[in-house]
């Protein structure tokens, strides 16, 4: 509706303007310690890179968030709501295996395919926005949608799973 289309783009201005206050204050570390000091080159680098990448690499989630909030908007008007889930939960499964065994894989995961797609390396940007945030930002509306106490017993099973797959991964890698 066009209620939810205003809402919409209230919040994505929320988060460019988030983004990109933080970005201008950590253009004084970013500056000296990345860049090699403060010229108009190296301010016009940072500014590119706040725009194509990302500006300082732990604001990933909030620069992901610029792009993946719309198109989760979007799956989330179009599509049933367990549709969306299942392409979250799948594109968090692709994203687990290309980020950690893409050394099994006969090429260098996704990383080479963006680059030949685009010529410059987006292939962090599309990891984040498309393997982690979105299916982070459909979890949050999942377990809000669904405020139930947790079954102990199921959360019991699921924290012993996970530390027995993780323990037979780095055994067997």
């Amino acid at each position: 509706t066009k209620t939810n289309f205003k809402r919409l783009r209230k919040i994505e201005w929320r988060i460019i303007l988030l983004y990109a206050v933080w970005s201008f204050i950590y253009l004084f570390i970013a500056l000296p310690v990345n860049y090699g000091g403060w010229s108009i080159k190296n301010i016009a680098d940072y500014f590119i890179t706040s725009v194509v990448r990302c500006s300082y690499y732990h604001l990933w989630y909030v620069y992901a968030l610029v792009f993946a909030y719309p198109i989760l908007y979007f799956l989330m008007r179009y599509l049933n709501p367990k549709v969306v889930g299942m392409i979250c939960i799948s594109f968090y499964i692709a994203g687990v295996f290309f980020n950690s065994y893409s050394y099994i894989l006969p090429f260098d995961g996704l990383t080479v395919l963006f680059e030949k797609i685009s010529g410059i390396s987006v292939y962090y940007l599309v990891s984040n926005i498309f393997f982690r945030a979105l299916p982070l930002m459909w979890l949050g509306i999942y377990v809000a949608s669904h405020r139930k106490k947790p079954n102990k017993l199921l959360c019991l099973i699921g924290v012993v799973v996970c530390f027995g797959l993780f323990c037979a991964e780095n055994i067997l890698l």
